[in-house]
């Protein structure tokens, strides 16, 4: 009796172990409200992969930037120009954005726009913003802001060594 309950104990402690592994894994990093997210940055060695949760009734334009530590993005800031290179639509789900870095610390820093629900679209209500602190300067195209969530960049390290002449490591 006394060895079942130990090893029942054990497996139960082995399973609670587990759980935390997998939340502190996929703990995201919230902008406000959990309606729009980013998750923390997968790296496979220079292959940087931020994953957005969108569970919002509709589509939002999004960009992304990695600056390196301790770069911080300003108004006016060419590197976020909002060019269709750098900005995606994150749809209803889950959107996964793939960047390639050099070695190096970096602060990954994000944003989404577009109406919170569709009531706000259709009375005019205005854009709801998501994202880093500061927050990204991002173009409104004649857009009022109704709100705005923000959450703090996502910090990433990617430790494989640079390639040079295209390939040689």
């Amino acid at each position: 009796m006394r060895i079942r309950f130990r090893s029942a104990l054990a497996m139960i402690v082995g399973l609670l172990a587990t759980a935390a592994t997998i939340v502190a894994v996929e703990s995201p990093a919230s902008a406000g409200r959990d309606s729009v997210l980013a998750y923390p940055p997968q790296v496979r060695g220079h292959n940087v992969t931020v994953t957005f949760a969108n569970t919002t009734p509709n589509p939002k334009l999004c960009t992304i930037e990695a600056l390196p530590v301790p770069r911080q993005p300003r108004q006016g800031d060419p590197t976020f120009d909002q060019n269709p290179d750098d900005s995606f639509e994150a749809g209803v789900g889950r959107t996964t954005r793939n960047l390639v870095l050099d070695r190096g610390r970096y602060n990954i820093y994000w944003v989404c726009t577009g109406y919170e629900s569709l009531d706000d679209e259709y009375l005019g209500r205005g854009w709801t913003v998501w994202g880093t602190r500061p927050p990204v300067p991002i173009s409104s195209y004649g857009q009022s802001f109704k709100r705005q969530y923000t959450s703090d960049p996502l910090p990433v390290t990617v430790t494989a060594p640079n390639c040079f002449l295209g390939g040689i490591c």
